[in-house]
């Protein structure tokens, strides 16, 4: 008798990103060969502009990959609006045993991410990153966020908005069942969440070995005010969004 493989989505949100899916999606199909799961990747497309669905379609027409592919109706939604969107479509999903969310710009070894995956039965597993490894502005955005969580829950959290989680499916649904739908800023309730229900995290410290320098799309080939402007203006209102909840 065969016994029935352990079932992991994988929840990916995205925006014009035709230089990065393709690396996404060969690192999961790895996973996928060399762990005993079978995986479910679910994709959220931010109304791209670029190739990037071209990228996928491809991606699905010369693999065994199991790709579920969601979008928007003509409306950029941002980047946590889209894991909302994917965190309530898994939710919806029968005979899920683990859930694990990460960027589409993640720049993984395939040997990185078996190692995270090793502790899945720990119960939730947040990622750690190394400070500024990808880069200035998001260095800069998440200590800011590091200082607003202490402010308002008096609690040390180094890099509070990490998209790097797993998640046993259970854990998963705690959690997000929690948190507020139009939010922008889910992994960061995620956080809240599971210090609120004193939910045991182990921490995964890990590093991107290829990113050089990634300010992603949202602070890519912009201006310095443009950017600060930017930082400032998102914090701002993710800390007023933090302190309303």
């Amino acid at each position: 008798m065969t016994l029935e493989k352990q079932t992991l989505a994988v929840l990916i949100p995205f925006y014009n990103e035709q230089s990065n899916l393709k690396h996404t999606l060969q690192l999961i199909s790895d996973i996928e060969k060399k762990e005993d799961f079978k995986i479910y990747t679910i994709l959220h497309d931010d109304n791209s502009t670029d190739n990037s669905i071209e990228i996928i379609e491809g991606f699905k027409k010369n693999s065994e990959i199991n790709i579920i592919l969601i979008s928007n109706s003509n409306e950029n939604l941002g980047h946590g609006k889209s894991l909302i969107r994917l965190s309530k479509e898994c939710l919806n999903m029968n005979n899920i045993d683990f859930v694990l969310t990460m960027d589409s710009d993640i720049k993984l070894e395939s040997a990185e991410l078996l190692s995270l995956l090793s502790l899945k039965n720990e119960g939730l597993v947040i990622g750690k990153r190394n400070r500024f490894n990808d880069g200035f502005f998001r260095g800069g955005i998440t200590i800011l966020l590091e200082v607003l969580f202490f402010i308002t829950l008096f609690k040390i959290w180094r890099d509070v908005n990490c998209p790097l989680r797993l998640y046993t499916f259970e854990n998963f649904n705690k959690i997000w069942s929690e948190i507020p739908s139009e939010t922008t800023i889910p992994n960061i309730f995620s956080t809240k969440e599971t210090l609120r229900q004193n939910i045991k995290v182990s921490r995964y410290k890990y590093k991107e070995n290829l990113v050089g320098n990634n300010q992603g799309v949202t602070w890519g080939n912009k201006s310095l005010l443009k950017k600060y402007k930017k930082i400032l203006n998102f914090c701002f209102h993710a800390a007023k969004e933090f302190i309303k909840n």
